[in-house]
């Protein structure tokens, strides 16, 4: 069969939309925002060739606030080994800047950060260390804080931060004591030699007084359970509840979403009991709004997709086994799936038996090892005090808040299920005023066997304020984002649009406009957290704020209002409220 691109012709019945007509532009070259992430070439299964996928290629991260306080949002663009991140500074006209960012070279940077951390006024950088091309307890796992002038330049401050050597994701900020500043959860990703046990996370109070800025490392004393809750991908504070208090969900690998709720600075694990506990999965990223418009926060949740050879169910998981099996004093991890009703590793014979070569004589053939299933290969005592954890679900979902913390789990569409998804966005993005779904999401960290994920091109789901979502194809919504996608950002430009910025591993950043404004746009002040809108016909809409949310990124701290509002209650962390009306 032979094709002519050249030749072809769209079928007559085809609708071409214009580009003003469609929700989203593509403005990468007029924006100035010109940035290109470069990785420094690690394999991880070198170190551990029995791990799913790598753990290197997982940046960047991005952050979005005021850093020379002109009142115009800027972005940083986190960098990796060998390559600095950087700086772009909005200008009054709506094109950037970009500012070289002085940090150290030899990090990788994962989740950043912007928050006033000493309570100047200004917003400092938070920078997570991550990736898994170091020796664990490296000097380079350290996580930096840099303090700001007020004026765009960043010193670091060496000692404000705990000595955590830990391979990191994400960093989210809220004020979880309610005593005026802003506290920190640090996202523990993976040790790679230990995998699949779970690294250290930390829970950092921020106990800065005036220029002396200092945070503390709290995490036994607020909860046991949030010392290694799992390979964590990202975390979000919000108050699921209601009653006042930040809580915090986490997302990560071999794990369910997990709830902890804040019992006035006390973190409990109510996750047995919030109806999503065997809900296990692969998942990366978190997002959150009132869906169903019921007055309460509901949440969205990026996972591996459907689109792989991993098919799980509750009957039928995906498991991680692991084990000195050979006795060499390191963990063996034994990934597992289901075919046919039997349990399979998923290696292929040589990469097996190479990690623990007693197999050798037991299957001396390929057609022996094809046969085998994982209980003819390891028996009972075998796998005894073995870790094991399962993934049951791999559907990328938004978790219905039902009250008295019970969640219950609705798959996305199946569009949303062709590749993970890592950004993710919660808004109204195309001025129904109803809460829609920006996703983007693959992976190219897969080994050889399993082969890249590489089907997402970004997908805007619309919703109908029922906790409906509907697709949009990308030739009609306009928004396009191929590649290894990884954080997405909203920032709010001076004329009350806004950008959405996508980062891509070792790939160029994409910036892409939102081209339906809201009607008004109000910036929050450092300590607001939620707020209601109430609308002329009496009916109210209930949000909240976030310090970092999605997948390694920070949005735009703004409230949109549409049509229609007369009035916005805010409410702090510590339960003040402001009203402001919009008339």
């Amino acid at each position: 069969m032979t094709i002519s691109h050249a030749s072809a012709s769209p079928p007559k019945n085809r609708k071409i939309i214009p580009e003003n007509n469609k929700i989203f532009l593509p403005v990468t070259d007029k924006s100035n925002i010109k940035f290109k992430h470069e990785e420094r070439q690690f394999i991880d299964f070198d170190i551990q060739p029995l791990v799913p996928h790598q753990y290197s290629h997982e940046g960047p991260g991005i952050a979005v606030g005021d850093i020379n306080s002109d009142g115009l949002d800027d972005l940083y663009i986190g960098g990796s080994t060998s390559f600095s991140g950087m700086f772009f500074i909005q200008g009054t006209s709506g094109s950037f800047s970009p500012n070289p960012f002085p940090g150290i070279k030899n990090y990788e940077d994962m989740g950043t950060l912007l928050f006033d951390a000493e309570g100047d006024g200004d917003n400092d950088l938070y920078i997570v260390s991550g990736g898994s091309g170091l020796p664990p307890g490296n000097a380079f796992y350290t996580d930096r804080l840099y303090l700001n002038d007020g004026k765009g330049q960043f010193t670091l401050e060496k000692d404000a931060l705990p000595d955590e050597r830990v391979c990191g994701s994400s960093v989210t900020a809220a004020d979880f004591d309610r005593d005026g500043d802003l506290d920190l959860f640090i996202c523990g990703r993976i040790n790679l030699e230990n995998y699949p046990v779970p690294p250290r996370s930390f829970m950092l109070r921020n106990d800065s007084k005036g220029p002396v800025v200092r945070f503390t490392d709290i995490t036994a004393s607020v909860s046991r359970d949030l010392e290694k809750p799992g390979l964590l991908a990202s975390a979000l504070w919000t108050d699921f509840n209601k009653d006042g208090w930040a809580d915090l969900i986490l997302a990560g690998e071999w794990m369910p979403l997990t709830f902890f709720k804040n019992e006035k600075g006390k973190f409990i694990n109510i996750t047995s009991t919030t109806g999503l506990d065997k809900y296990t999965g692969w998942w990366n990223s978190l997002s959150a709004y009132d869906f169903d418009r019921d007055g309460d926060i509901d949440y969205a949740a990026g996972n591996l997709g459907l689109n792989t050879q991993y098919n799980v169910s509750q009957e039928e998981p995906m498991r991680i086994i692991a084990k000195d099996f050979d006795r060499n004093g390191s963990l063996d991890p034994i990934c597992t799936y289901y075919v046919q009703g039997k349990s399979y590793p998923i290696y292929h014979r040589n990469l097996l038996l190479s990690q623990i070569p007693s197999l050798k004589n037991r299957f001396k053939t390929y057609a022996d090892y094809a046969r085998a299933t994982f209980d003819d290969i390891f028996s009972a005592a075998d796998i005894r005090d073995a870790y094991i954890r399962d993934c049951r679900f791999s559907e990328s979902a938004w978790a219905e808040n039902l009250g008295n913390d019970t969640f219950k789990i609705h798959s996305l569409p199946p569009e949303a299920q062709i590749s993970p998804v890592f950004g993710i966005l919660s808004g109204d993005y195309n001025a129904d005023d109803k809460p829609d779904l920006l996703i983007t999401g693959n992976s190219y960290s897969s080994n050889v066997y399993t082969g890249q994920y590489d089907a997402g091109i970004g997908l805007l789901l619309s919703g109908d304020g029922k906790g409906g979502f509907s697709p949009v194809p990308g030739r009609m919504s306009g928004f396009f984002a191929d590649g290894d996608t990884k954080g997405m950002s909203e920032l709010a430009m001076k004329d009350g649009s806004s950008l959405v910025l996508v980062s891509r591993n070792s790939d160029s950043i994409k910036v892409i406009r939102q081209l339906n404004k809201p009607h008004k746009t109000i910036r929050l002040k450092d300590n607001d957290v939620s707020a209601e809108l109430t609308f002329k016909d009496g009916t109210k809409e209930y949000r909240e704020f976030y310090y970092g949310s999605g997948y390694l990124s920070q949005s735009s701290r703004v409230c949109n209002i549409p049509h229609g509002v007369v009035s916005v209650t805010f409410t702090s962390y510590k339960g003040e409220s402001r009203k402001v009306l919009t008339k």
